[in-house]
């Protein structure tokens, strides 16, 4: 007969195998957002080169029929990579469920051996759908923001945008006039994104439905108070190399999310910068062919909205990833505080912070962040920021250009478009990062006697 495992098993060799399981759901992990990143950057580059083609195309046509027969050649091809493309990022959404929901599982099994660890987690250890949010981070908190700043949102709509272009050239081909193409692309273009909407619902709902919750938070666990309860007293039978070894895989957990994150941020910051690189590169040529003509102008608002849109949700990912940041040395900062009361003569040898207050956070990010200005300039999300400003200048410029305003009217709204959406940007950059290290509450800030 089976004997109960709990008996001749330690609780090292159980921690052991759960670190090892841990290990293989992180590397997985990490081979599902290379896989995201590599597929978007993959249409990205497709859509990129399709453009300049275009404007190539244009260039030697001057917009004539054989413009059109190569452009509707391209574009549909680059229409279904993309199709394809968001399939498998939706797809990659489930398995990060998946992923989550088997963390959270080893969580739960490594404070059943060391309970009294629980306040030290900044990740959820219930497998259920709050659990799950606990440990994605508070993120932008709005699940709005949030799915305008995912990766397969922007996939969408370049997908709808594409689908809009290549129904409005064909009713061009067969006949129809410029207003009526114009208006069947924005009816294409509206279809596509409920079609993928829709798509979306359909394959997210079944896989989450599909990953059965085996612990999940009671109503006793999840209230407040049990919340702010003092932690069970440690268990006299568990080795301090035990609960090291639980500290110790719990950080590697949130250095490997933190790794995501900071590939989260180049990448989709590399893949805006390939874009608008690939519009002004279109736009110089299409501009060469037709003398900044009225071809010109319907090419430029055509593709850079597009490239507005992409850059817009890239900014919003980056706030986004600063906030998750936060969150992470958070965490790290209160496992230092687990080592250091189980050994509290390494204190000298950390350069790290051991707090998670403003002071113990700075102390983990290190000195360069002594001056807020130089940081401020210097982070991606300024840098994407003055981006997404002049093309929004630009766009509104060109738009007032097109209903018959002077060059130098064009030029002063462009301007004041730019100057009100930098500061706009700056102003709901400030405000989400306060909001979401507001949701950071301290459970080991430093005691105003340390001070002394």
């Amino acid at each position: 007969m089976p004997t109960d495992p709990h008996l001749d098993v330690s609780e090292a060799v159980r921690v052991q195998i759960l670190a090892t399981e841990h290990w293989s759901l992180l590397a997985t992990r990490n081979i599902t957002y290379g896989a995201i990143y590599n597929r978007a950057n993959i249409f990205l580059t497709v859509v990129s080169a399709a453009v300049v083609a275009l404007a190539l195309a244009a260039q030697a046509t001057e917009f004539g029929d054989r413009f059109y027969v190569f452009a509707l050649l391209v574009l549909p091809v680059a229409f279904f990579i993309g199709v394809g493309t968001y399939i498998r990022l939706v797809d990659a959404r489930i398995e990060d469920f998946w992923l989550l929901s088997g963390g959270n599982r080893l969580r739960h099994a490594y404070l059943e051996i060391a309970p009294e660890y629980e306040p030290y987690f900044v990740t959820g250890h219930h497998d259920d759908e709050r659990g799950l949010s606990e440990t994605y981070g508070p993120g932008t908190e709005n699940r709005l923001l949030r799915l305008i700043a995912s990766t397969s949102t922007v996939v969408g709509v370049i997908d709808a945008a594409l689908a809009g272009v290549v129904a409005g050239l064909v009713a061009k081909v067969v006949g129809a006039g410029s207003e009526l193409s114009l208006l069947i692309g924005v009816v294409a273009t509206s279809v596509v994104v409920v079609l993928l909407v829709h798509a979306d619902r359909r394959i997210i709902e079944p896989g989450r439905r599909r990953l059965e919750s085996r612990f999940a938070r009671s109503a006793r666990t999840g209230s407040t108070h049990a919340q702010q309860l003092p932690p069970p007293s440690p268990r006299a039978d568990v080795p301090q190399s035990v609960r090291a070894q639980i500290l110790a895989t719990e950080h590697w957990s949130l250095l490997a999310a933190r790794d995501i994150t900071y590939r989260a941020v180049f990448s989709r910051a590399s893949i805006f910068l390939t874009v608008v690189s690939a519009a002004v590169v279109a736009l110089a040529l299409v501009a060469r062919a037709t003398e900044f003509g009225n071809g010109f102008l319907t090419f430029a608002l055509l593709v850079l909205p597009v490239a507005l849109f992409v850059g817009l949700a890239t900014y919003i990912r980056l706030i986004e990833a600063r906030i998750d940041d936060f969150w992470l040395l958070s965490g790290m900062n209160r496992l230092r505080h687990a080592y250091l009361e189980i050994a509290p003569g390494l204190e000298p040898f950390f350069v790290t912070g051991h707090h998670e207050d403003e002071q113990g956070l700075y102390e983990t990010y290190g000195p360069s962040t002594g001056s807020r200005v130089y940081r401020l300039i210097g982070e991606t999300s300024t840098l994407v920021a003055m981006i997404d400003a002049t093309l929004a200048g630009v766009v509104v410029g060109l738009v007032a250009k097109a209903v018959g305003a002077a060059s130098e009217l064009s030029l002063s709204i462009g301007a004041v478009v730019t100057t009100l959406l930098v500061v706009l940007l700056v102003n709901t950059s400030r405000r989400l990062i306060e909001r979401g290290r507001r949701l950071l509450e301290p459970r080991f800030a430093r005691q105003v006697r340390q001070h002394g």
